[in-house]
């Protein structure tokens, strides 16, 4: 073979490795990609984001953005998951009460066999379970799925990872 086409084809390859490379999310092992588990015990994740839909109806409005209707001490509130399997919602850098302890709740967690269900225990108010709609080292997304009056409602909670 000529030396062009050799230095051709090893450019070529060299750039394939490069785009498989940046085709994961960064950090990510390209063998074992990391489990929904470890993930999320990546965190951790402060809230961002919580809809509902169909917009729940308050007087003479229809409400989709719940998290808009949050003080803002609430919207900044973090939740840490610890590989062991419990976790900790604590306040963010706005505290709704002062001189009040960081965490505001507690509890176990657990995710299914088929990484499509996020079970919480809290300590201190009612369990939730939780479908797992998109997890990436960046983001969380977690909907809630439920029936009230006969009226089927779905609440997204997005949560971004904390720098």
């Amino acid at each position: 073979m000529t030396k062009q086409v050799k230095l051709w084809l090893s450019m070529l390859c060299l750039s394939a490795m490069i785009l498989s490379m940046t085709a994961c999310e960064e950090g990510e092992d390209l063998l074992t990609p990391p489990t929904a588990k470890e993930r999320l015990a990546d965190g951790p994740w402060v809230y961002t984001a919580h809809t509902i839909e169909p917009g729940m109806i308050q007087g003479n409005y229809v409400i989709t953005d719940l998290y808009a209707q949050l003080d803002s001490c609430d919207q900044d509130d973090i939740y840490a998951f610890s590989s062991t399997g419990t976790f900790t919602l604590e306040q963010g850098e706005k505290s709704c009460i002062a001189n009040v302890n960081q965490i505001i709740d507690n509890g176990t967690w657990e995710i299914d066999e088929d990484e499509t269900e996020l079970s919480l225990d809290f300590s201190n108010s009612d369990d939730a379970t939780y479908q797992i709609s998109d997890l990436t080292k960046r983001q969380l997304v977690l909907l809630k799925k439920y029936t009230d009056n006969g009226i089927n409602f779905t609440e997204t909670l997005t949560y971004d990872a904390v720098d």
